[in-house]
């Protein structure tokens, strides 16, 4: 048995006029009653791909043209579609060809030139955008990352209140699912899932239905205009047993991650350096040992041959005693080196404390 339950951000503003198109909840015509075990998915999501990737939260800059008169400046709000489109916001008259933005296509990286003792000081929020770090540029510096005007904007995760919670990264939370977000600026965006991610239901009557559509960062999605979001979500019923680790609590609202807006990436190498360093010397040491007991064994064995003893189980035998004798050796060189360790850094400690 299964069912379908469709559900429009705008079906129910006379029960609830606060609703709006990221944070909304409809009322049903009449109770839902469930018996036994259900789950249910995402089929299908129509949203309005209507925000400002550039608003009044990350649209402020400031530059000194050389007579120490510094100035702050913000772009007008709106969406851009390219990097070049928000350097030509950027680019003033007032500049006097003092400051230049210059955008590289092939690296997809920024170039600012600053002429004599001009400056252009960069806040959080626009800078992640263009790929540099909240600083104070003079002379000639190029974006150390990537930039991309839809930085901010890369998923949208929809929850929802009728859901056992789940782990999002270090919260608990009734995370329905994880949408990729596409499309242009003004235009309708229609996804359907084939494959579904089930989550079990939660509660087995339930009359209301809430819907949260937030950003990684946590904030709600700030769509600028469109009227609906629409989405389908068929119930199936399931013999499997949940158990239920989510308590609703009606008004309290739904909870959901908070990340960061930016992570700056430094390849794998940054990923595996530490491991790497940690691990190496264990790895060299680990490579003579075994090279070492193995030329012993070989000589032991070749020994119990000339005694008479079976090749089959003195081999058998024998190995089993290097096994041992390697894995002795391996935890003493490890709790050696832990040591040598832990009194390197309290000694370079002590250096740095004076009393």
């Amino acid at each position: 048995m299964s069912f379908y339950i469709t559900v429009p951000s705008d079906s129910s503003q006379h029960f609830f006029p606060d609703n709006k198109v990221s944070n909304y909840v409809i009322q049903l015509p009449s109770p839902i009653a469930l018996q036994g075990e259900w789950e249910f998915f995402l089929a299908e999501i129509i949203y309005p791909h209507t925000w400002h990737n550039v608003n009044n939260t990350n649209n402020l800059f400031g530059f000194d043209l050389g007579d120490e008169k510094f100035i702050s400046r913000r772009i007008s709000p709106g969406c851009y579609e390219t990097v070049p489109d928000i350097l030509r916001e950027m680019n003033l008259n007032s500049f006097r060809d003092k400051i230049q933005f210059m955008f590289n296509s092939s690296t997809q990286k920024v170039k600012i030139k600053v002429e004599n003792t001009a400056k252009v000081v960069f806040e959080k929020g626009l800078c992640d955008l263009l790929g540099f770090e909240p600083q104070v540029i003079e002379g000639t510096v190029k974006s150390p990352h990537f930039a991309d005007p839809h930085a901010a904007f890369p998923f949208l995760y929809i929850y929802t209140d009728i859901e056992s919670s789940q782990i999002v990264g270090n919260v608990q939370a009734p995370l329905l699912r994880i949408l990729t977000v596409g499309g242009n600026d003004g235009e309708i965006i229609n996804v359907h899932y084939d494959r579904p991610h089930y989550v079990p239901v939660i509660r087995n009557s339930f009359q209301t239905i809430e819907i949260g559509v937030r950003l990684n960062s946590g904030e709600l999605v700030p769509f600028e205009r469109g009227k609906y979001i629409i989405m389908s979500v068929p119930y199936v019923c399931c013999p499997k047993q949940f158990e239920e680790h989510y308590t609703h609590q009606t008004g309290s609202g739904l909870p959901y991650y908070r990340g960061i807006k930016f992570q700056k990436g430094y390849g794998l190498g940054g990923m595996f350096r530490h491991f790497f360093r940690t691990a190496l010397p264990f790895l060299v040491k680990g490579a003579k040992a075994v090279r070492k007991e193995a030329l012993i064994t070989g000589s032991r064995i070749a020994q119990d041959v000339l005694a008479g003893e079976n090749f089959k189980a003195s081999s058998k035998q024998r190995a089993k005693e290097a096994g041992k004798a390697l894995a002795r050796n391996a935890i003493n060189k490890a709790q050696t080196m832990i040591c040598c360790v832990e009194f390197s850094y309290i000694g370079n400690l002590s250096k740095l404390i004076k009393f």
